[in-house]
């Protein structure tokens, strides 16, 4: 199981001006998510957080590969991925997430980066994940055409 602690940044921790860190998200890491896209990976994260009072700039750069499911075949394929992002965080009352700001609470005044990191890589990921030719699961590519073909017979003889 994944632990929380490396993913937490104490907000009020961090000296003014710019902090680099770095984080590394492996299998355990994407398995710990609650997602269905990634099923592992080792990808390298650093941070570049640049706090101005109660104000705190995050660029975030990923990159490295996950294994994702082949949209043709449905075996396990690795994907490169490659990420930067920046956004806001601000202390204020309640935590909120909006799209380029997040607000933590000033009592709490830590941030759980795991979620923001895997959004990060989820969107960073191609719309459709297919092997490179010749690389998918034989069987499968081999029933996939006769099941195409059957249908294409059967939409031809329903038209005439």
């Amino acid at each position: 199981m994944c632990g929380h602690e490396p993913y937490m940044i104490d907000l009020l921790g961090l000296a003014q001006g710019h902090t680099l860190l770095s984080m590394r998200l492996d299998d355990a890491f994407f398995e710990a998510e609650d997602q269905t896209e990634i099923l592992g990976g080792d990808v390298s994260v650093g941070l570049d957080i640049e706090r101005c009072g109660e104000v705190f700039i995050v660029k975030s750069s990923a990159e490295g590969r996950v294994a994702v499911v082949c949209d043709l075949c449905l075996d396990a394929m690795d994907q490169p991925v490659a990420s930067e992002t920046t956004f806001s965080v601000r202390l204020g009352e309640e935590d909120d997430y909006s799209d380029d700001v997040v607000i933590v609470s000033r009592e709490r005044a830590q941030i759980d980066m795991r979620w923001l990191l895997t959004e990060q890589i989820i969107l960073a990921l191609p719309i459709k994940h297919v092997h490179a030719p010749g690389k998918c699961n034989a069987a499968m590519t081999e029933k996939l055409m006769e099941l195409s073909a059957a249908r294409s017979s059967d939409e031809e003889s329903e038209a005439l």
